[in-house]
């Protein structure tokens, strides 16, 4: 009986833990993704910058509930491009990360950068890579971990209609590859919009 050699795969006490995971997903679950053809019914397979990358946290809630005044005291201090009001006010995905210098990188940018952490956003078009952008800035908590503030989730139909692209399968795809979700709430609002509920 014929047995094929094995790819070796490090100890685990010989390198770090992130480098290991990295080398038993391009050993084990990759080539199984690729025979399977996995990213034609699910969603793409994991990149190298998203194994790589530092963790993502997600902030998500209805409009004016305080994301990004979350992120502003995170951050100590506005990023390029936050808006702050009664209204809804954020109308894109803002990912901050750190840089020592203060910078803004749209949509279709990041969907050509190999190593943006979230590169797979591509597969949701045009008019999300449009509502997309990368926002560096200089906060000490950036240097750990990166934030993802999220549009308002609107509550009519005419209103999420209105976006241009689908809110509730691009947070379903988010979900499964950032590292934290923050919900939330107006404790003045008892009730939940239907795009919440999705």
């Amino acid at each position: 009986m014929c047995c094929r050699e094995k790819p070796g795969l490090p100890p685990i006490e010989s390198c770090s833990a992130i480098t290991a995971l990295q080398k038993y997903y391009d050993v084990k679950v990759y080539p199984t993704e690729k025979r399977h053809l996995y990213s034609q019914f699910y969603t793409p397979g994991f990149t190298q910058a998203e194994l790589e990358g530092k963790p993502v946290v997600m902030l998500l809630g209805q409009y004016s509930v305080g994301k990004t005044s979350l992120v502003e005291y995170l951050c100590n201090g506005k990023y390029p491009g936050a808006d702050i009001g009664p209204e809804p006010t954020t109308d894109i995905f803002a990912h901050i990360q750190y840089s020592d210098e203060p910078m803004t990188i749209d949509g279709p940018a990041l969907a050509q950068d190999k190593s943006y952490s979230l590169k797979g956003l591509e597969i949701f078009g045009e008019k999300f890579l449009n509502k997309l952008r990368a926002t560096n800035f200089k906060a000490e908590i950036l240097q750990h971990i990166s934030i993802l503030d999220t549009p308002g989730i609107l509550a009519g139909k005419k209103q999420t209609d209105a976006r241009g692209y689908d809110f509730a399968a691009i947070i379903n795809f988010l979900a499964e590859r950032v590292d934290k979700i923050i919900l939330m709430f107006d404790a003045n609002k008892v009730d939940l919009s239907d795009e919440y509920r999705d």
